[in-house]
């Protein structure tokens, strides 16, 4: 059951890592605006759990279709439909 903390308009989930799969942290989740992104790391076979990788998902929950732009270290927009 994941920790939950609301946020004026948002929710934050915290749930736990499981051991036994690809985790290599806990997983948030920040519920926003019909939009759920998640943030964790994960170990790979090219990242094991030492040097896990960070593994953000961004999911339209309750929007209609949409665009969303993302910038990674000031890369510049890219974007998507959801």
């Amino acid at each position: 059951m994941p920790q939950a903390f609301p946020v004026r308009d948002a929710e934050v989930l915290v749930f736990d890592g499981d051991p036994d799969t690809d985790d290599a942290s806990d997983m948030y989740v920040l519920k926003v605006a019909g939009i759920s992104v998640l943030v964790r790391l994960r170990a790979t076979p090219a990242n094991p759990k030492d040097s896990a990788q960070l593994y953000v998902h961004i999911e339209n929950e309750g929007r209609r279709p949409t665009e969303l732009a993302v910038e990674v270290d000031n890369g510049g927009d890219a974007i998507y439909q959801i």
